[in-house]
């Protein structure tokens, strides 16, 4: 079973980088949507991993997901991969 946990985690890992760097294309132009979909990441996803309230900001955001995301890999007793946050980071704080 962890193993398919794992692998869950993985998905859900690469779902928030996409969605962020998604977030980081509307900064600026967009902050009524940006509002919604904070709101949205909470409930899908943030909430789901034990984050108790949605982030006001994408910063809010990944640093709440990062600390849910140890806090599974901790219980799961492994790590999934940084590549995808690695990837997009540079983008998020150019």
């Amino acid at each position: 079973m962890p193993d398919d946990v794992i692998l869950v985690l993985a998905g859900i890992d690469a779902h928030f980088w996409d969605w962020a760097l998604w977030l980081r294309s509307k900064l600026g132009r967009k902050d009524d949507i940006i509002a919604g979909e904070l709101r949205k990441l909470h409930e899908h996803l943030l909430g789901p991993m034990g984050v108790t309230s949605a982030p006001a900001s994408l910063g809010e955001a990944v640093t709440a997901y990062r600390a849910a995301r140890e806090k599974c890999e901790r219980r799961l007793g492994s790590q999934v991969s940084r590549t995808a946050e690695n990837t997009v980071m540079p983008v998020l704080n150019p």
